[in-house]
């Protein structure tokens, strides 16, 4: 029979990590989680307007309708998340630092939904791909590994901010431009509207494509002052 009996080294190690696991598993971060969830939701209602051809406008309005509240959920537990986690003093680094990256992803997954329907240009994607992909592949874990932390900053939520009112402003025109398809086919004006609707989401894009570059530039100035420190 073989022995399982466990040494005091390795009964304190399973103890630890499993406080570390239930440290973890909170509301706060959860909610956190669930972004990134609703993001993949997002995607997958926009896939099914675009590859199902049998859906009739109506229905494709619904759709389209429902990724519009999916989005205003999703960013509803950006707020909850950090509500939740200082009212039950769950504030931690890996909460610091999951919550910054599951934006980053959600994001990621809308702005891929709008460059799927053409309306984002692919360069501002791999702009705002790279941004992201620099903070969290590079910028935080190496300040990690120096024992310190890089928590968002006023200009990474500012970003965020007008990501998120931007985003909804887009799909929103959206929204608008097929209620008025659907009721109103005879309107010359909805010729015109796609190329309005175009124009002003290529102005929203290239906004948060500066930002993002900005909040990057503020993010490594931080880092350096941080390592002086």
């Amino acid at each position: 029979m073989p022995n399982f009996t466990l040494t005091i080294r390795e009964k304190w190690y399973i103890k630890r990590l499993s406080m570390n696991i239930k440290d973890k598993i909170n509301i706060a971060n959860i909610l956190t989680f669930s972004r990134i969830i609703l993001g993949f939701i997002f995607f997958a209602l926009f896939l099914i307007v675009r590859l199902n051809e049998n859906l009739s406008e109506i229905q494709k309005l619904i759709v389209n309708s429902s990724s519009f509240f999916i989005f205003i959920i999703a960013i509803i537990t950006d707020g909850l998340d950090g509500y939740f986690a200082r009212k039950n003093n769950k504030v931690s680094d890996f909460g610091k630092h999951f919550d910054p990256l599951a934006d980053s992803i959600f994001f990621i997954i809308i702005f891929w939904s709008f460059c799927v329907i053409k309306l984002m240009p692919i360069y501002f994607f791999l702009i705002i791909l790279f941004r992201e992909a620099y903070m969290h592949i590079y910028l935080r874990p190496s300040m990690k590994k120096k024992g310190k932390s890089l928590p968002a900053n006023i200009y990474g939520k500012l970003k965020t901010v007008f990501q998120s009112i931007f985003s909804l402003i887009i799909i929103f025109m959206l929204i608008i431009n097929q209620i008025l398809a659907l009721f109103y086919e005879n309107m010359d004006f909805l010729e015109k509207l796609p190329s309005i609707i175009a124009g002003v989401s290529y102005v929203l894009f290239a906004i948060i494509v500066v930002l993002s570059i900005f909040s990057l530039g503020t993010y490594v100035f931080q880092k350096k002052d941080r390592t002086i420190q």
